[in-house]
């Protein structure tokens, strides 16, 4: 009788992990569906101007609705093999029940086994059986949650940055070198190659080349998002691996061509990371060196205006010059500018230039730059080819030396 409940288990365990297996993957679809459907709501709602405006309503509404009709015909069939699995499994329990019943009646009846017995046996299978469906819907319940739960485990398992908080403090950038450095995003494929540079304390430098040539690996490098795969980088003479990254880029301020405001104020935002106090007096007088005194005088709430959701509240150009002040407050070391000026048009473009004009002396910047219309301003120019420094001069030796750099100028301006 009691081989009889054990040979049920081993029958579970056969419809069990098959079926198991196949739920996981469905919860998995459903999972990935529902993420892409998330997505692309919180992308058309952010860039609904975009969607109005090439009339792409019907076709991203109907693109929606696909996507919703593939999460319920996901949920339609995990629904229906939990619907079918656990009747199965209940029915064979059953049966085994009901044959420990008509093979005990005969063992009754040939007298090889009492009714009290047979009774007591059949209360123990029953308190054995209940167990045993509860295991069926925690298998089931399990599979649906390994299913759903895969991607937070890749998520946990992704490697995390180490900070370095254990090196040394980086107070100041007085020299950069670049010793026949290489990197590569992956090892068979370098983005840099032999870089050979030396940047010196309040040095003015433009980065320019074509799209791809490796300008913002370049300066991902200096902000120690990345170590190089060869060759040294070293910051005052000092290899940057035995500084902490946070003092290296407490020392470094950015300013990326597409900038995102963080939810608060202006003031929040001008002051993020700032570790020191900052008086608005302060912040008054940088942003009205970057043009934007009377637009602040007519905001009702002055620095404590909400600038909203990835500061939608604010104008392109607005948010690049509080970008900005945002990295001057901090009074870096070094300032990267990658297309800063992009967002905004030639007066206040021309204000920014002025202002970077009044910086420290001491401060070194370097601007990535795609438009040359200000690049004679730049006392040393660095021309990047295929992750190479192919010309390292001022405009004039450029020009006159350098037939890539040469062409490229000139192709701004050959409509005057």
């Amino acid at each position: 009788l009691t081989i009889i409940i054990l040979i049920v288990v081993p029958l579970m365990a056969v419809i069990i992990v098959p079926m198991g297996q196949v739920l996981a993957r469905i919860s998995k679809a459903i999972q990935k569906e529902t993420a892409n459907l998330n997505s692309a709501a919180v992308q058309m709602i952010g860039q609904n101007r975009l969607v109005k405006a090439m009339v792409a309503e019907k076709a991203l509404k109907q693109q929606g609705k696909d996507q919703v009709d593939r999460i319920k015909g996901f949920s339609v069939r995990q629904i229906k093999l939990i619907s079918v699995l656990n009747p199965v499994l209940n029915i064979m329990l059953l049966a085994a029940i009901f044959i420990i019943i008509v093979y005990g009646g005969i063992l009754v009846q040939t007298n090889a086994l009492t009714i009290g017995s047979l009774v007591a046996f059949l209360m123990y299978a029953v308190q054995m059986i209940s167990p045993l469906s509860s295991v069926t819907g925690l298998v089931t319940a399990l599979q649906q949650t390994v299913g759903a739960t895969e991607r937070i485990d890749n998520i946990l398992d992704s490697p995390e940055e180490d900070k370095r908080l254990s090196g040394e403090t980086l107070s100041t950038i007085d020299t950069v070198d670049f010793d026949h450095v290489d990197f590569g995003y992956e090892s068979d494929k370098p983005v840099l190659k032999d870089i050979d540079l030396t940047i010196h304390r309040g040095e003015r430098i433009a980065l320019i080349g074509e799209s791809g040539s490796g300008k913002t690996t370049l300066v991902s490098l200096l902000e120690a998002y990345y170590t190089p795969t060869r060759g040294e980088l070293d910051v005052n003479g000092e290899t940057m691996a035995s500084y902490t990254i946070p003092s290296i880029r407490n020392q470094i301020g950015y300013v990326s061509q597409e900038v995102d405001l963080m939810p608060g104020t202006i003031r929040d935002n001008l002051l993020l990371g700032s570790t020191e106090p900052v008086p608005d007096e302060q912040l008054s007088a940088l942003l009205t060196q970057v043009g934007l005194a009377d637009w602040l005088a007519e905001l009702s709430a002055g620095l404590d205006t909400d600038v909203g959701e990835r500061g939608l509240n604010v104008s392109g150009g607005q948010r690049q010059r509080l970008a900005i002040v945002r990295a001057l407050v901090r009074h870096p070391s070094l300032l990267i500018l990658d297309e800063a000026t992009a967002s905004l048009d030639n007066q206040n473009q021309e204000r920014v230039t002025q202002l970077l004009a009044t910086l420290p002396a001491d401060l070194t910047t370097i601007t990535i730059v795609h438009r040359l219309n200000q690049i004679e301003a730049y006392p040393r120019i660095l021309f990047m080819e295929d992750g190479q420094i192919t010309g390292d001069g001022n405009h004039e030796s450029l020009l006159a030396t350098h037939k890539r750099y040469r062409d490229f100028y000139r192709l701004q301006y050959q409509h005057g």
